[in-house]
């Protein structure tokens, strides 16, 4: 009864383990997810999306300082507006721009978010540009999906340097600037993702070579000797 037993469990754990057909469409789903994740979530402007409140609120202060100097001397040369306390239209519609202004830069300085200043996003920006152009680019990453999935000799060693590439990238960039984490981590994610896919690629392709099915068909009954024994 234990012998009998110990076959079904071994013939359940072999069945449950995804195959090379399964394991080439989980690979798939996750490039493919992951590629699209990359082109959505990359940053694509140097400037941190935080700061844009910071460099508006500039432009606004040197608009309303330019227009509160006009204003001064528009009153300063209009002597009559003075003594009859009579603004003209155009003094108006300067204080009416004036307070425009002023309500403005009051607003967005309420939504500044203050970021330690010891690292620019700018340099992290460069290092996303420099890594998706020189290792995942869009071309790179399709002939290394086609080379993986056509089981190509030179595909592992390929997919590889990649999985190396991109694990020193991810680690530099969290280490180096991870006051940057909320901007970062999405792209980051999406480089995990295409890491987990290829390999499932690659995995898949050796999984379907005719010594690989052999050698797992001996581990399985290997496996099921081992369970068998009293």
């Amino acid at each position: 009864a234990l012998t009998e037993a110990a076959g079904r469990w071994a013939t359940w754990a072999r069945s449950a383990v995804p195959g090379a057909n399964e394991l080439l469409q989980l690979g798939r789903v996750w490039y493919t997810t992951a590629a699209v994740s990359m082109r959505v979530v990359r940053p694509r402007s140097a400037v941190d999306p935080s700061m844009r409140s910071s460099i508006e609120l500039s432009r606004v202060c040197r608009q309303y300082w330019a227009v509160h100097k006009e204003l001064g001397a528009r009153l300063d040369a209009d002597s009559d507006m003075v003594r009859t306390c009579q603004p003209l239209p155009a003094v108006a519609e300067l204080q009416q721009r004036g307070d425009q202004l002023r309500a403005s830069a009051s607003r967005l300085r309420s939504s500044l978010c203050v970021r330690p200043r010891d690292h620019a996003f700018e340099g992290a920006f460069r290092e996303v540009d420099a890594f998706v152009r020189s290792v995942a680019s869009e071309a790179r990453l399709g002939d290394m999906q086609r080379e993986l999935e056509a089981g190509a000799a030179a595909a592992g060693e390929r997919e590889e340097m990649f999985q190396q590439h991109a694990a020193a990238f991810a680690q530099r960039l969290t280490a180096v600037y991870h006051d940057y984490e909320d901007l970062l981590a999405p792209f980051l994610l999406a480089v995990g993702q295409l890491k987990h896919g290829l390999r499932l690629l690659r995995v898949a392709a050796e999984a379907a070579r005719p010594e690989a099915r052999a050698r797992t068909k001996r581990q399985g009954g290997v496996v099921e000797a081992l369970l068998a024994m009293p």
